[in-house]
């Protein structure tokens, strides 16, 4: 799966879930930025890399699969839990 996909399935599933339309804009302004601060291409970018820079906790807990795929692409699921 592309990452592009990853993103576009989880604002589907936020729309879903009947989440505030800011919620959504912030969410995905959240995201951009996130992946316009990675020092390495999104394709690139892995949990590890990304915790060796953030300090991120070892082992990641998921609400849902969205997160975990999101996660599996190296973007933080921390970012997105706003």
């Amino acid at each position: 799966m592309a990452i592009t996909d990853a993103i576009i399935r989880y604002r589907r599933f936020l729309k879903r879930r009947n989440v505030s339309p800011n919620t959504v804009k912030n969410y995905m302004n959240g995201l951009k930025h996130f992946v316009l601060w990675l020092d390495v291409p999104i394709e690139e970018a892995t949990y590890r890399k990304i915790l060796s820079v953030y300090r991120l906790p070892a082992q990641p807990t998921f609400k849902t699969k969205d997160h975990q795929l999101l996660s599996e692409h190296g973007l933080s699921v921390l970012s997105l839990s706003q």
